[in-house]
């Protein structure tokens, strides 16, 4: 069986309005594995997560789960991928339907796919009550908001919701676009241990995104840092978390702590980057080159990865 989940290969996203929201993004997630991916509003990091879930379609690249190319399926084989890749969104209020009771909107799931013969078999109403109950449970959510609304739930029971409509389907993978970012201390390290138990108990992978490095460390094994629409570096959580590589990663960890916070760094328009480095005109560290030429990817014998002039000599 492929090690990999899942595998991103130069993965690009343009809009209408010429905006290039990702410029040849590639790397691979890990079975059981907790992948954060950190960088400031805009980097592209959202429409990342939408690709990969088939909300929206790249411009070139591919995206493979379990070895299967996805980028191109439609009808029963896109519903069937969808079991098994589920998102969170980053605003709970919006994602539920505030005239749907909770007990519906997490059961929801259960009911499209079984009419749809897309389950292992079909299921009745009592046993799509008991499953749905049992999701409640798993998120700690009581069993007296069944037929509450979204209204009468708070931020942390809401974003608790999310994640049990995305567990109904018992993906493989969830993908968490800022599931913290609204939240106090306290909820947000709740959500982030039941994230984590769910992972343990479950064996399921996640792909979680924020502008919080904080929040991205304290639940990632590895970590993806993106700027303007690039992957600048990539390693282990002790890696970038201690021995960055990138400018731009020691820059947000300076930044620290930024817990529910946008991180200090301002971006810079992207048609001001040309074919250089995106983070160029904001680095301390620049060379001549960095402005014309992408750098090249410099790597040390743990899988430790940056895009960078700078540290070129730093594994040689």
């Amino acid at each position: 069986m492929n090690e990999n989940l899942l595998s991103v290969r130069n993965l690009s996203k343009s809009f209408d309005n010429g905006v290039k929201a990702l410029d040849n993004i590639s790397f691979d997630l890990e079975r059981g594995e907790i992948l954060g991916i950190v960088g400031e509003s805009g980097c592209g990091k959202s429409t990342l997560l939408r690709i990969i879930s088939h909300l929206i379609s790249p411009s070139s690249g591919s995206v493979l789960f379990n070895g299967k190319e996805m980028t191109n399926c439609k009808g029963k084989e896109l519903f069937a991928m969808r079991r098994n890749i589920q998102i969170v969104f980053q605003d709970s209020s919006a994602a539920l339907d505030t005239k749907m009771r909770i007990g519906d909107a997490i059961a929801e799931p259960l009911v499209i796919y079984s009419r749809r013969s897309l389950l292992d078999k079909k299921l009745s109403k009592s046993e799509i009550k008991q499953r749905t109950l049992s999701l409640m449970n798993d998120v700690s959510l009581s069993e007296s908001l069944y037929d509450r609304y979204p209204s009468e739930l708070s931020g942390g029971e809401k974003q608790r919701v999310g994640i049990a409509r995305a567990m109904a389907l018992s993906p493989s993978l969830i993908l968490l676009d800022e599931p913290v970012s609204a939240l106090d201390v306290s909820v947000e390290a709740q959500i982030l241990s039941l994230i984590d138990s769910i992972r343990r108990e479950r064996g399921t992978s996640f792909i979680m995104v924020s502008h919080d490095l904080s929040a991205i460390r304290s639940i990632s094994d590895r970590i993806l840092v993106m700027y303007l629409g690039r992957i600048v570096e990539e390693g282990s959580n002790e890696d970038v978390s201690l021995r960055p590589i990138h400018p731009y990663t020691e820059a947000l960890l300076s930044a620290l702590p930024s817990s529910g916070k946008e991180l200090l760094l301002k971006q810079e328009e992207a048609e001001n980057i040309s074919k250089g480095c995106p983070f160029f005109p904001r680095c301390g560290k620049r060379e001549k080159e960095c402005s014309c030429i992408f750098p090249p990817l410099v790597t040390e014998e743990r899988g430790h990865k940056a895009y960078c002039f700078h540290q070129r000599e730093s594994f040689s």
